[in-house]
């Protein structure tokens, strides 16, 4: 699959997810990733491939610590 391919899938699944406040729990992305077909170890380190589409946050508020992504304003503007 190529770049541009996995970007899109990667936007589309956050659209799909997102909440009001634009943040995205990585659990309920992973799972959108994998319907669209992804393959990938670890999420988190998979994202992280994409630092110029998402950024990511920790709320360690909560146990276990979850973690949050949305897609950098530039993305949202087109």
């Amino acid at each position: 699959m190529e770049q541009s391919e996995i970007e899109a899938i990667i936007i589309q699944a956050v659209g799909a997810c997102v909440s009001k406040e634009g943040w995205v729990n990585l659990a309920e992305l992973g799972t959108q990733l994998r319907r669209a077909g992804l393959k990938y170890g670890k999420l988190s380190a998979f994202l992280g491939q994409y630092e110029n589409l998402l950024e990511m946050r920790i709320d360690d508020t909560v146990i276990p610590p979850a973690v949050y992504a949305r897609l950098k304003e530039d993305e949202f503007n087109g």
